[in-house]
């Protein structure tokens, strides 16, 4: 059996919150609340409503919610619901279940899922 220091686990969680957040497109401290409410279960995270009802999660969860700012969206713009990047629509890719995310956050997904194959 191994066991960690303190210290030593303090910072293997706050570098899955880190990583997490940046998939997220949380802050560190929203990624910790949500990571407690699934009790630290990155797969119940990753698979929960954040992706598809951010909004609901953030209620249920005791987050404010987002504010939105006014900038007006052209047509051929989107705004990836993860880094809440807006760009053109060439800088997306569509998922099955509908919805876009931006390239980059796609990347990042996949790439941190192949990480823990």
């Amino acid at each position: 059996m191994i066991f960690l220091k303190l210290d030593d686990m303090k910072k293997l969680i706050d570098k899955k919150v880190e990583d997490l957040s940046e998939l997220l497109g949380a802050t560190f401290d929203e990624t910790l609340i949500l990571f407690h409410h699934f009790k630290w279960s990155r797969d119940h995270l990753e698979n929960s409503e954040w992706f598809s009802n951010r909004e609901h999660l953030r209620r249920v969860v005791g987050l404010d919610p987002i504010q939105q700012d006014n900038k007006s969206q052209t047509e051929d713009e989107l705004t990836c619901p993860i880094c809440l990047v807006s760009d053109s629509k060439d800088a997306f890719d569509a998922l099955s279940c509908g919805h876009s995310i931006c390239k980059s956050c796609w990347e990042n997904f996949i790439n941190d899922k192949v990480e823990y194959i």
